[in-house]
């Protein structure tokens, strides 16, 4: 009866159960906060603003931070990742929340779309739901979730799409529209990551598996994919240095080292399928080097290897043994390219780029337990799948909880991730995450070990934010030093001549600050900080012009910037424009969801005499953070300024209950009790 059930089983009942299962696999893992590269794609402030969504197409320059294009999309061409990341900035903002729902949503759907796929190609429900269920839960797939991984589950949704048009239109009705959509989804795939490329290979497989080997047919059948393939690697190496690099590495090749790049070639081979079947916590990247002096253990594995793959073939190119294996093993094309275009740095791997080709052995394992289902004690044979699934959960959950902090991950990554210790660009990762927990001692320790280094490719970066530590520590005179040796480093770098401008700002150089502030502005014109910066010195030189306009200039880039808008609102309170402070001052209540700044906005809305927008102000502040206690501190002696004594006691009594270690609030509320008994 059960078996009738699930062979007859709807879709939207699968993806009900898929539902339940990742939200039960992901649900500890969707307040995690933003993680690694999260921080460089919320960096560029373009992403937080619509009217950059066409920018993501522009094709970059040598330096994309600079210009129109997005930053780190020097060397990649994915404008679909940038339109998703504006689109989900518009709705999500800064809640991470949203973004791993919005993740985690995405994986259910891709895992829903494997099971289509299967289900067409095999048609069998049974097997495609247990291959869905064991893809669902599998630990290697964590990063879809955990990770702002989402652009990368929508192209493995497009390339399933993909292959089930592909399948559809070759058989029925609607072909040339079917086909079209397939290789539509295709391009669409491509833009959004170029690991997709693989994909044709995929879709040739598949025609020559349904075919029974009538390869003639299935090459006229997908050869427009290959068009298109070749067309995208063109594309590519127009617009990078691909070519240059490869020119470069094949004119210092070394014949005699070709044994060992194909010997680092297996042992990546073995790490993945190692991380498959005995799944132990995080895996994010490995790093061979082509220099193990057991090349001939990792030869003669992947000799073996071959060896076996013909014999399945020989056995019968039809068999569901012979499918897998082929199909993971397409999956390993792109690592062969790129051991070619980058042995000086070794075999490098990451598991999403493999995801594609993973899901053959999740298929090889739900076939072994339906032959087992079929010859065993069925209730065993389920027991233990249930028991199988519930151990790949409890891993998946430990590894969403390793992510769950920046440090907790890093210090795993630098003991476990293979080839990746003591890279010193894990020292700058680390040295950045203390930084931004203003752990001024250990940033530093960090950046000061690639600093004794010598490394130049880190030096402008280093000192840059050694620059900014000392800064901050009131270390002026160091932090100056340190921004000159960014700089001497690196000239082009914005962020040391903004920040030794504001040096000089402070020293009271503003024509030298002056200077600086414009260099960097004109190497980063979408730099919100700098004309901040810039501004502020306009307004020491009571030229208030100058500084309106640069402020409407942040906000035409980040709608909302709340420095900006408040920055707007005290100048129009310094010259007494009544109308700026109006209009200026609703939208940061409105849109703004930062305390401290709607504290600000209340206090300098109080002392204009704009009591109730400056309670509104309050009253938002409160809201956004009810444990914000200068709010309650702020908002009381207002209420307390226009004679409401006793709702200002009450407003003080929760402040003093949110921090009962400030004295503030007993001060306060003792002041108004005495001069109301006088």
């Amino acid at each position: 009866m059960g078996s009738y059930l699930l062979k007859n089983i709807k879709g939207w009942v699968v993806f009900g159960i898929l539902s339940a299962v990742c939200l039960l696999t992901y649900q500890n893992s969707l307040h995690n906060p933003f993680m690694i590269d999260d921080h460089t794609v919320f960096s560029d402030v373009k992403i937080k603003n619509v009217k950059f969504l066409l920018n993501s197409f522009v094709i970059p320059t040598h330096n994309p931070e600079h210009g129109q294009s997005f930053i780190a999309s020097s060397d990649y061409y994915r404008p679909l990742a940038y339109v998703f990341y504006i689109l989900s900035y518009y709705v999500f903002g800064n809640d991470p929340f949203g973004y791993h729902s919005l993740s985690l949503f995405l994986f259910i759907l891709m895992s829903f779309t494997l099971y289509k796929f299967i289900e067409i190609l095999f048609k069998d429900r049974i097997l495609s739901l247990l291959t869905a269920l064991l893809f669902a839960v599998h630990p290697i797939n964590v990063f879809y979730v955990d990770y702002f991984g989402s652009i990368h589950s929508l192209r493995f949704i497009l390339m399933f799409l993909s292959l089930i048009l592909f399948m559809k239109g070759i058989q029925g009705a609607h072909r040339i529209l079917l086909y079209s959509l397939s290789l539509l989804c295709y391009v669409t795939s491509l833009l959004c990551h170029e690991t997709s490329i693989v994909l044709p290979f995929y879709i040739l497989f598949v025609s020559v598996y349904r075919s029974k080997g009538d390869v003639k047919g299935a090459v006229i059948k997908t050869w427009p994919y290959f068009v298109v393939f070749l067309m995208f690697i063109l594309f590519r190496f127009e617009i990078t240095g691909i070519p240059g690099q490869l020119s470069s590495n094949l004119t210092h090749f070394d014949p005699s080292k070709l044994i060992f790049i194909t010997a680092a070639f297996s042992k990546i081979m073995y790490l993945y399928f190692s991380k498959l079947l005995f799944p132990d916590f995080i895996v994010f990247g490995w790093n061979v080097q082509p220099n193990d002096k057991f090349f001939y253990i990792w030869i003669g594995g992947l000799f073996i290897l071959c060896a076996a793959w013909y014999r399945l073939f020989r056995a019968g190119a039809k068999n569901i043994s012979f499918f897998c294996a082929t199909w993971m093993l397409i999956g390993f094309l792109p690592v062969t390219v790129a051991s070619l275009l980058i042995p000086p740095m070794g075999l490098i791997i990451e598991p999403q780029w493999l995801t594609f080709s993973s899901i053959a052995f999740f298929l090889y394992i739900a076939r072994g337990v339906l032959r087992l289902y079929a010859s065993m004690n069925k209730r065993f044979v389920g027991t233990a799948f249930i028991l199988l699934c519930l151990i790949l959960i409890s891993i998946t959950r430990f590894n969403n909880w390793m992510w769950g902090d920046e440090i907790r991950f890093y210090d795993y990554w630098q003991e476990n991730i293979e080839g990746f210790n003591g890279s010193h660009g894990n020292d700058l990762v680390m040295g950045n995450i203390y930084l931004g927990k203003k752990n001024y001692r250990l940033a530093r320790y960090y950046y000061q070990k690639i600093a004794r280094s010598g490394q130049p490719g880190y030096a402008a970066e280093v000192y840059s934010n050694l620059g900014l530590i000392d800064f901050r520590l009131g270390n002026l005179e160091l932090a100056q030093k340190e921004f000159l040796l960014s700089l001497r480093s690196n000239p082009d770098n914005a962020f040391a001549l903004n920040n030794l401008a504001v040096i000089y700002r402070n020293q009271l150089n503003y024509k030298l600050a002056k200077e600086f502030l414009l260099r960097a502005l004109g190497l980063d014109k979408y730099s919100i900080e700098t004309r901040l910066n810039l501004a502020y010195i306009f307004e020491k030189e009571s030229n208030y012009r100058k500084a309106v306009r640069l402020y409407n200039e942040n906000l035409n880039i980040v709608p909302y910037e709340e420095r900006s808008l408040l920055a707007l609102v005290e100048d129009g309170v310094q010259s007494g424009d009544e109308a700026s402070v109006k209009k200026y001052s609703p939208l940061i209540i409105e849109h703004v969801q930062n305390p401290a700044v709607l504290t600000e906005l209340g206090s300098v809305l109080a002392g204009s005499g704009l009591i109730s927008m400056a309670s509104d102000a309050f009253g938002q502040a409160i809201r956004v953070n009810p444990r914000y206690e200068q709010a309650y501190l702020e908002g009381g002696k207002l209420l307390a300024n226009t004679g409401k004594y006793k709702e200002a006691i009450r407003v003080w009594q929760i402040g003093e209950s949110v921090d009962p270690n400030d004295p503030g609030f007993r001060d306060n509320i003792a002041k108004v009790k005495h001069a109301r008994m006088d």
